[in-house]
């Protein structure tokens, strides 16, 4: 079964201690379909003092994401991330959850789809690039796996798998330019 529609999420840092995320939806041509954002976040010194080092997860998972996620009223059939700390956060979607990366690694073998490089990692070989992209699963049980890289792979002849996450960048920086006005 192919992907109806695929979201992508961005939670970013920024260097004056905020935070900011967006997410949005896509149809299977990479067309947006739902796109919402946050306000930015800006945790005061105490917040700092009492969440210590787990603060930015705290604000990922309860803030952002969950308030991001819960805001679409087209629920995806997967959710696509670029963020290596998604993985505690992936446990609050009853969706598919991957992290995606580029790399350097040279192109997989002809008809070679994926090679696994970890417990929950493979080498993954989209249409769209020449180098194999690393895909984690960060909520995908292993007997599911297999029919996610083929789904993915149908998915990746009519998109770029990654630009979206791009786009979701450039739409935040949009907006806090607009909101400095």
């Amino acid at each position: 079964m192919d992907f109806k529609s695929v979201a992508y999420v961005v939670v970013s840092a920024k260097s004056d201690g905020s935070y900011r995320g967006g997410i949005m939806v896509v149809d299977r041509r990479g067309l947006p379909v739902e796109f919402h954002y946050s306000e930015k976040v800006n945790p005061t010194k105490i917040q700092k003092v009492l969440y210590g080092n787990v603060l930015t997860k705290f604000i990922k998972e309860n803030v952002l994401c969950e308030n991001l996620f819960s805001a679409l009223k087209n629920k995806p059939d997967l959710l696509i991330t670029d963020d290596r700390e998604f993985e505690s956060v992936s446990d609050h979607f009853d969706l598919p959850v991957i992290y995606l990366e580029r790399t350097k690694a040279e192109q997989l073998k002809k008809g070679e789809t994926s090679r696994e490089i970890g417990e929950r990692s493979v080498l993954f070989q989209a249409q769209k690039f020449e180098n194999p992209l690393m895909l984690r699963f960060l909520n995908v049980e292993p007997d599911k796996q297999k029919d996610l890289i083929a789904r993915l792979v149908k998915l990746s002849e009519t998109i770029d798998l990654l630009e979206p996450l791009s786009r979701i960048d450039e739409a935040l920086a949009v907006a806090e330019k607009e909101e400095e006005k």
